[in-house]
């Protein structure tokens, strides 16, 4: 089944339409919970939690930081929302200002 498909997305949205969720991740957590052979787990450097990164020791962050290719800032904590000098404080989140800074050099040069 593709996910790029109009079937698909009538799928789902009949589905989401049948029950109540507050959120769009919790439709797409049940649909998938009931369709289980249409997706597969990416591995974790898709979808690294941020919070992990912030227990690792120094040695650990070195070795994995460079393979993560999706940092996910779950939860309540986000670096566009506690401001650049708090952020500071984790490596994790000082690299989301790091890529903020050189995506708004990337768009002036447009």
């Amino acid at each position: 089944k593709s996910f790029h498909s109009d079937r698909f997305f009538d799928d789902v949205t009949k589905f989401a339409s049948s029950r109540i969720d507050l959120h769009e991740q919790g439709h797409l957590s049940a649909y998938f919970q009931e369709n289980r052979g249409l997706l597969y787990m990416a591995p974790a450097i898709y979808n690294f939690q941020e919070q992990f990164v912030r227990r690792l020791k120094p040695a650990e962050k070195r070795q994995i930081m460079p393979h993560i290719k999706i940092l996910h800032y779950a939860g309540q904590t986000k670096p566009w929302k506690i401001g650049e000098e708090k952020s500071a404080a984790h490596e994790s989140t000082r690299l989301w200002y790091e890529h903020l800074r050189e995506a708004s050099d990337t768009l002036k040069q447009r």
